[in-house]
């Protein structure tokens, strides 16, 4: 796994606050649906692969790592890492990501089923912060 994925989570996030008179659940929210819909298929379909499953746990864990650390404030006001923080902690935790079968990341999450999908596809925000890779 690369941290391409997780770093551009949490710089959307970061650019659209610098960028936009945006509220930081706004941010997040356009975040969550642009990198979700990646995860799709042409149709709009939820893919429900072992990648997929990765991708938006991880994804999800970017947002939340970017919440927590972004405080209120407007324009420069607004305390969040800059991009060299994002980047460098993003490739740490990729670095220092286990290494899981797609079972053990959805059972991070409730298990294999359609409310674990539905919200891993479709939540702005979940309990973790720390990366999975998907084992061979």
């Amino acid at each position: 796994m690369h941290s391409s994925h997780v770093t551009w989570n949490a710089l959307s996030i970061r650019y659209i606050l610098k960028g936009s008179p945006a509220s930081e659940n706004q941010a997040i929210d356009f975040t969550q649906d642009g990198t979700s819909k990646h995860e799709q298929d042409n149709s709009g379909n939820q893919i429900h692969s072992d990648q997929a499953a990765m991708d938006l746990h991880n994804n999800m864990s970017a947002r939340v790592w970017m919440e927590n650390e972004t405080k209120w404030g407007i324009g420069p006001f607004r305390k969040m890492p800059d991009s060299n923080d994002i980047v460098t902690t993003m490739v740490s935790k990729a670095n220092s990501s286990p290494l899981l079968l797609r079972a053990a990341i959805l059972n991070l999450h409730g298990g294999d089923n359609a409310t674990v999908w539905n919200n891993l596809f479709n939540n702005m925000y979940g309990q973790h912060q720390h990366l999975v890779h998907l084992l061979p």
